[in-house]
Order: C-alpha cells, then structure tokens, then sequence
C-alpha cells in the first residue's frame, strides 16, 4: 500500500476524533437566526472575510489532537482552494464572532443526475461547543439544500464517535455500511499517472482514445450508467436527467459543483466505433489536506471488462489531478465485487478500507 494513503487514513481518524470533540450536541433551529443556550446565532454562507477564522478553527483543532504534523494546508492554500470553487462553508456567528464552520462540497449522483451535499468538517470554538451550533450547522444546510435542489446531505462518522452519531441519529440521519471506501494517493497515484504498461489489447485490435466527454456522448453514456446501475442491483433508481457535461454550471448553486468526464472511445471498424467506457469525477476538498477528486462512477461495457480500458480511463483521471496539483483520488464501491476490488487494490495500488471503522450517512434535504 502507498505511503500516502496510510498517512491519510491515519490522518483522517485523528480529524475524525478532533470533530467529535467539536460537534455539539442538542437541537438549535436554523435558519437566519437562531438562539441557543442564550447566545444568539446566525447561520450563513462564509465568504472570503471568513476564511481566515475557518483556518484558525481548524488549526486549533489540529493541535488540540497534538497532530499539527498532518495539517497539510495553510491560510494561503485554503483561500486559494475556495476562491477557486474546491469547497463551500457555512458560518455559526455568536455576536458577531465565528464561532462555528461546517465545510461541504458536492457529490455527483449519476444514477439520479442530480448532485448531493456532503459534509467534510465541522469545527466549534472551544468556547461555544456543547451549545448545539453543530446542529443549528447542519439544520441549515439541510434547508439549503432543499432550496437548491440537492438530493440529500450525507457525510462519514467514525463508528466510535457516538457523540457524532447521536448528533445526527437526532437530526434523523439514516446510516449505511454497503460500501467501501477507497484511495489512491501519494506513491500509488503517482505510480499510475506515469506508468507505461497501461494498455487496452482486447478490442479486436482497434485504438482506443481517451478523451473529454461531449454533449454528443449523451446516449451512449446513458447506456453505460444504465449497465453499472444494473450491476450494483438499482436499475430502477436511474432516473433522466441533464447527464455531467450538460450541467448548467452557470445556475445559482448551493456548491459550486464542476462535473467532469472522461470516455473511452473505441476508433474506426465497419460499425464506426463507439464508447467503451466512461468516468466522472468532481473536485471536493478536506480540511486538513485540501483538494482532492471523488471519483463518482468508472464504467466499462461488460462485454469489454478485463480489458484495461478501466486502467486506461483511472490513468487518465491521475494525470488529471496531477496537473492540477492534486494528490488524492477517493471513491466508494460494493465490497462483493471481487473483481473490481483486486483491480482497485492490484492494479491501481489503492487504499481500501474495508475494517468497518466509518459509516456512512444521510440527511434528507428540508
């Protein structure tokens, strides 16, 4: 396993211990205003007046763990990451003070075709925790992302942190253990990014090229998100919609989502070619490391599996992040499929933790 990876998880468990202590508990409504144990609070989007709180909270949180040899990011890189869309927040004011953040960004569902919000950090001011603002936090962004459109607001808990999870057993959170999750970083990214054995052999003897989806991939993407949902047994949660590179980036958004997508195209033949694959990705962010991608769906025509088209496109997506300076690829998956885990683990040289320490939840929007 990568170097990288092993720091990150271990990184993420020490967050993870950090949040539990940040995360108050009780209900505080959200809204424009709320009161909680007498302290008034106003809950709203942060902006670039408050980046530099939002670093000082999760600074002072890192070193409360005594683990500021993990902090990866700094002022400077975390106002260059938001003003450059990586992440959105929220801000818990009390009298005028920041004394809370939560940090989101957005998933894509491709199934749905519609984004979800998912919650990366929330941060109290010592002084302000146990007064609820986790939860007024939290309350407010579920109503944002009914007002945008958001399927769902989810997030990741340690399977300890039980004052995390009866945060959100409270707030009517559903929690989830089917999948798994997995990472690509450090040695292991850098490995695949510039690794020459990757090739596809096996589409009888045709190119295959790699390149940016198009409005014109439209159908035959469709066809491929319909084979994976078919396989991970959800056919019909497929719903039709505006498919990644049709997304209206330009449309008043909760979090600033940027889809992106990769196909496989097969070149040339007496039937003209076609797709043989796709991958969607979108950038998110955490706080302690910064930028990242979530690598939303890699799909291959069945018939076409085993083939290296899915090195192919995983390849691509590297040197993607690569040349925007990221390190970290992440994505979840059905732990059943043997297949997909030895070419996660074995061919790409990917992170997979499948110990049961995080479960996974949602919130519906309001």
């Amino acid at each position: 396993l990568a170097e990288g990876a092993s720091a990150d998880a271990e990184l993420r468990r020490v967050a993870a211990s950090s949040a539990c202590s940040s995360r108050g508990l009780g209900g505080a409504g959200a809204g424009a205003g709320a009161e909680v144990d007498d302290v008034d609070v106003h809950v709203r989007a942060g902006g670039d007046d408050d980046v530099a709180a939002l670093h000082a909270l999760v600074k002072e949180a890192a070193g409360a763990q005594d683990a500021l040899q993990y902090l990866r990011v700094t002022l400077e890189s975390t106002v260059a990451d938001f003003r450059a869309g990586a992440f959105s927040f929220l801000v818990a004011e009390c009298g005028g003070e920041v004394a809370a953040v939560l940090i989101h960004y957005p998933v894509w569902d491709v199934c749905r075709c519609a984004e979800y919000v998912f919650i990366d950090d929330v941060s109290v001011a010592p002084r302000f925790r146990r007064r609820g603002l986790a939860a007024s936090l939290v309350e407010d962004l579920r109503e944002r992302g009914g007002m945008y459109g958001s399927l769902a607001v989810d997030f990741q808990i340690l399977r300890n942190n039980e004052p995390s999870l009866q945060l959100f057993r409270k707030l009517g959170a559903t929690f989830c253990d089917d999948f798994v999750n997995i990472s690509l970083a450090g040695d292991a990214l850098s490995r695949v990014t510039s690794a020459s054995g990757f090739a596809c052999t096996a589409v009888g003897g045709r190119d295959v090229v790699v390149r940016r989806a198009e409005p014109r991939d439209g159908p035959q993407i469709s066809e491929l998100i319909q084979e994976l949902a078919a396989y991970e047994g959800q056919a019909d949660s497929v719903v039709a919609g505006p498919l990644p590179f049709d997304h209206d980036r330009g449309k008043e958004s909760l979090s600033r989502i940027v889809v992106q997508s990769l196909v496989a195209e097969v070149c040339g033949g007496d039937d003209g070619g076609g797709l043989v694959g796709v991958v969607i990705f979108v950038p998110c962010y955490a706080s302690w490391t910064g930028r990242r991608f979530v690598v939303s769906a890699l799909v291959v025509r069945a018939k076409l599996r085993g083939s290296g088209i899915g090195s192919l496109l995983m390849q691509a997506v590297c040197r993607h992040a690569t040349d925007d300076g990221i390190d970290m690829l992440q994505w979840s998956a059905l732990p059943t499929s043997e297949a997909a885990m030895t070419f996660y683990q074995r061919r790409l040289g990917a992170t997979v933790n499948a110990t049961g320490e995080w479960v996974d939840g949602s919130l519906a929007v309001a």
